[in-house]
């Protein structure tokens, strides 16, 4: 039997028993790993907004190397990765394993171990990309000695998962299972296929940067796509208690995200020194992922259709709904920027940070707030403080999210296509994109601002002084509907 969507009022006192030991055996592993999210979250959210203003003022708080723009955005950008997205994913995924697979976590402490481990290698990778010993492959900047204690931390807890999922009390697992199984097992893959062929045995330059578009789109459309997918899969029809409109579509998004995800992140280099037909498979790739992510997301709508004052009353499914035009968003772009017509613009410019963005925080970071706040009451015994800071996060995430896509996409394009233009200064493309940069800095600010509420109520509920256990808190609370009044007597 797996756990569905329209189970949890209906279950009988056994079933709720069952939760909560699960919840109770997860408890700290998950809290480890999402306070280190948080954490992470804020610091790549701070280098961020020092990154883009060093743009705007090289000189902003002196000249020291460290906190130079070459270092500070790749320290961005791994933070939110590896600090923030994996931790945040292995968090939820414990949860969600065990929840999906009837299985208590066993050995909690061996998790806790591993992800000590885990941010270890992260601390010392941004010392390292700090003191200007990065390698300066994207995604890759930490120093090479680090990702063997990278990969062996990981592959210790994604085992450890995955044997959940061997002792699963379910003969035919939920769809959420395969896209957490999916992206469980691409992180290692990924990067160990990328660090032996960059770092290892390295071949031609042109090569290694080939290696590394390949690296960062794989994460994005292997890692980070099927961890959204898991907890919108999970998420959406488990609280608006709508059963998924449609299994079989599922699956073709999982297979789509499967067979397309592996061939994506060269189309950057159309026009380069490699064979044509690997940026022409790439870019044709993203541009066919369009087919699954559009029916994929009909199927949440589909799914939630009925169910629309539970959206607005529930932040787990108003960040899970962000996520899904998020995810659609990020599929549009990427598309988009795979065409011949926008890559000879964009392909070195600010428009793939903007798609990046757009993959970790517009699509994967909302999705995983949604299932933190979900799953936090379960596994601490109270509930979120405050409606009313919950809002505030929700809000300003989607507003800085969608001002840091679309100024990343809109400003780079602008950029490139002044550089595409020899007759183009370099002094004039810094002027006209100054706009475009200024308001990143705004969008990363109101991201930081969110977060820091976020995180601040994560350790309030880490530390028990949420509010008393009850009644969940909803973002608006539900109307009464009363009956209308009796229309007058006749001649009254």
């Amino acid at each position: 039997m797996t756990e569905t969507a329209a189970t949890t009022a209906t279950d009988s006192p056994q079933e709720a028993a069952i939760r909560a030991r699960i919840d109770l055996s997860a408890r700290w592993p998950v809290l480890f790993f999402l306070a280190s999210a948080g954490f992470w979250l804020l610091a790549a959210m701070l280098a961020g907004i020092v990154a883009n203003i060093k743009l705007l003022s090289p000189s902003f708080l002196g000249d020291w190397a460290a906190i130079s723009y070459p270092r500070l955005h790749p320290m961005h950008i791994s933070m939110l990765v590896y600090g923030f997205g994996i931790n945040a994913g292995l968090g939820i995924s414990i949860w969600l394993m065990a929840r999906l697979c009837r299985q208590e976590v066993r050995g909690p402490f061996g998790y806790i171990t591993a992800g000590v481990a885990w941010n270890t290698a992260i601390t010392l990778g941004v010392l390292g990309v700090l003191a200007g010993f990065g390698s300066g492959a994207d995604w890759l900047e930490f120093p090479r000695w680090v990702f063997p204690l990278m990969f062996l931390s990981y592959a210790i807890i994604a085992g450890k998962i995955f044997v959940m999922f061997l002792q699963r009390d379910a003969a035919r697992p939920y769809v959420s299972v395969w896209f957490l199984l999916a992206a469980l097992f691409a992180f290692p893959w990924l990067l160990l296929t990328a660090w032996v062929l960059i770092f290892l045995s390295p071949g031609a330059a042109v090569m290694s940067t080939a290696i590394a578009t390949w690296y960062v789109g794989g994460m994005l459309m292997l890692f980070f796509v099927p961890l959204t997918l898991a907890i919108t899969h999970y998420f959406i029809p488990k609280v608006s208690a709508k059963p998924l409109h449609s299994e079989n579509i599922a699956l073709f998004g999982l297979w789509g995200v499967l067979g397309l995800g592996a061939w994506s992140g060269m189309q950057r280099l159309m026009g380069g020194p490699l064979p044509a037909w690997m940026p022409a498979v790439s870019g044709t790739a993203l541009l066919v992922f369009l087919i699954p992510a559009l029916l994929v997301f009909i199927n949440h709508i589909r799914t939630l259709k009925g169910a629309e004052d539970m959206v607005v009353m529930s932040p787990t499914l108003r960040f899970n709904v962000a996520a899904q035009w998020g995810f659609l968003v990020f599929a549009v772009i990427g598309a988009a920027l795979s065409l011949l017509f926008f890559s000879r613009s964009a392909q070195f410019s600010q428009a793939v940070i903007g798609y990046w963005h757009t993959g970790l925080y517009g699509m994967f970071a909302m999705a995983a707030f949604g299932a933190i706040v979900f799953i936090m009451p379960r596994i601490c015994g109270c509930e979120w403080f405050s409606a009313k800071q919950l809002r505030f996060q929700f809000w300003f995430s989607v507003y800085g999210a969608i001002a840091l896509s679309l100024l990343g996409v809109l400003g780079g394009l602008w950029q490139g296509a002044m550089v595409f233009n020899l007759e183009s200064d370099w002094r004039a493309v810094v002027e006209t994109t100054r706009p475009y940069t200024t308001g990143r800095v705004i969008a990363l600010m109101l991201i930081f601002l969110s977060n820091l509420v976020f995180v601040g109520n994560l350790w309030r509920m880490i530390l028990r002084k949420g509010r008393e256990a009850g009644s969940a808190t909803l973002i608006h609370e539900p109307v009464e509907k009363t009956e209308p009044a009796s229309p007058p007597a006749a001649g009254a």
